[in-house]
């Protein structure tokens, strides 16, 4: 009698997620294609080129030679992204001495392109999650559209989404992790609700095994739970987090059959307490005592690693968080003199802006609490806040390298957060001009200096 039960339950959650799928196809559909091809139109031109290592992405293709050869590594981040890459790298046959190489090196017949385009699918489907979570979050499909816009149009996500280089996989999870979160606090039905948080625990799993920044993600999933008052979801979503995480790293270690000392690829982990550190994987995945043991041990190396002064010094941090949001901070990926130069930089009008939407609304609600004694921020806005402050604050608490991708999740809460500020804004001009038309034509006009913008940005976006 249970396998019937446990059938009606599956088919009862297919029969939701089609229904859900067929009534959200009919109204955004147009949208939802309007934002793919204009997602692929700005990331896959010219993925083949440079055809030479941007910025980290050599590091990558050697954790991916390592782990075809067999051979141990160590590595500050979790492997998730590693194992996709070796997995894409594998379909297709090259010599993995190929993959010895150094930064700004050409690649040989390593694959590069065919693990670009992974990456740049990620990039693709990471404006349609932002659009649904904009329809989640109540906004019309138009206002929807507004943050999978912004995104579409940065240079600095377009530029990342082109390369070997793991952070546009833990945001495209992390953010799933939220959708599937708003969505389970909008289910009636226990069982599918269940199923719904335990999807996005291992949504976040995925996002964590990437790298740990994506905490903040967990954080706000968190947050989402306790507004909802959904307790006992919080434990499942844990639940599932951490069991994906561990089963990811169980997958890592299973790829060193031979076991071995851990090599330190980066010269910044040439320290005797990482090199030191031996993989006995013939007895690893058979003994979950000594599993446990060797991922703590594991562990306690990526922390201290995180916190090492010589090593810190040696990946010397890139600018300042507290310049982050003014777009003014800029890091090379690629220079190849004459012939183009690749630099990741926010759209220089965008990321003010964002920043100018944020510190407007923080005004505004201040302005409102000071004259009519209430604060005037609903769950959705304060979510959305409470998003940006804990995927923003805790890199002024950190000490080791941070960069201008760190900004990533921070920047897409105010691309959330954006269609509602703009509708403020556009109430405090048609109070200060007396004219709507006016408003709507200067907001129409700052959306067009955004497209303009990312344009005149393009070269050092694509390398040409």
């Amino acid at each position: 009698m249970v396998l019937p039960e446990k059938t009606s339950w599956m088919r009862a959650v297919v029969r939701h997620v089609r229904a859900w799928i067929a009534e959200s196809a009919k109204r955004d559909a147009t949208i939802v294609l309007v934002i793919l091809l204009l997602a692929v139109l700005t990331r896959i031109p010219y993925i083949h080129h440079p055809p030479n290592a941007v910025f980290d992405e050599a590091i990558y293709v050697s954790f991916v030679q390592h782990m075809l050869e067999e051979r141990p590594f160590f590595d500050i981040h979790p492997p998730f992204a590693r194992l996709l890459f070796a997995r894409v790298a594998d379909i297709t046959p090259f010599d993995t001495q190929s993959a010895h190489m150094g930064k700004g090196a050409p690649f040989g017949d390593f694959p590069y392109v065919s693990l670009r385009l992974f990456v740049t699918l990620f990039g693709i489907l990471l404006p349609l999650v932002l659009y649904a979570l904009g329809r989640r979050l109540g906004y019309a499909p138009l206002a929807a559209m507004l943050p999978a816009l912004l995104l579409v149009f940065d240079n600095a996500f377009v530029t990342y989404s082109r390369t070997i280089l793991p952070d546009m996989i833990l945001l495209f999870f992390g953010f799933l992790g939220l959708l599937a979160t708003l969505e389970t606090t909008k289910t009636q039905s226990g069982r599918t609700r269940w199923l719904l948080a335990l999807l996005s625990g291992c949504a976040l799993g995925l996002a964590v095994a990437t790298k740990w920044t994506a905490l903040g993600m967990f954080g706000v999933v968190v947050v989402v739970y306790l507004f909802a008052r959904m307790y006992r979801e919080i434990a499942a979503v844990l639940c599932a987090t951490v069991i994906v995480y561990v089963a990811i790293f169980a997958l890592f270690f299973s790829y060193f059959p031979h076991g071995g000392k851990l090599d330190n690829v980066l010269t910044a982990y040439n320290v005797p307490w990482i090199t030191e550190i031996e993989l006995s994987a013939a007895s690893l995945m058979k003994d979950p005592d000594i599993f446990l043991s060797f991922l703590a041990e594991y562990h306690r190396a990526m922390l201290r690693a995180s916190r090492d002064p010589e090593i810190v010094e040696e990946t010397r941090q890139v600018g300042d968080p507290i310049l982050w949001p003014t777009a003014k901070l800029r890091m090379q990926f690629w220079d190849d003199g004459e012939n183009g130069k690749i630099v990741l930089a926010g759209n220089t009008l965008l990321w003010p802006l964002s920043l100018f939407v944020l510190i407007f609304n923080i005004a505004w609600i201040a302005a409102r609490y000071l004259r009519e004694g209430i604060w005037g921020v609903d769950r959705t806005e304060g979510l959305l806040l409470i998003g940006y402050a804990m995927n923003y604050l805790p890199f002024f608490m950190i000490e080791r390298s941070m960069y201008l991708y760190h900004y990533f999740a921070a920047i897409l809460f105010l691309f959330l957060l954006a269609p509602r500020v703009l509708l403020r804004i556009r109430e405090c001009i048609i109070l200060l001009t007396n004219d709507r038309a006016f408003a709507n034509a200067f907001l129409s006009l700052v959306g067009v200096l955004i497209v303009l913008n990312f344009v005149l940005l393009a070269p050092t976006t694509y390398g040409l």
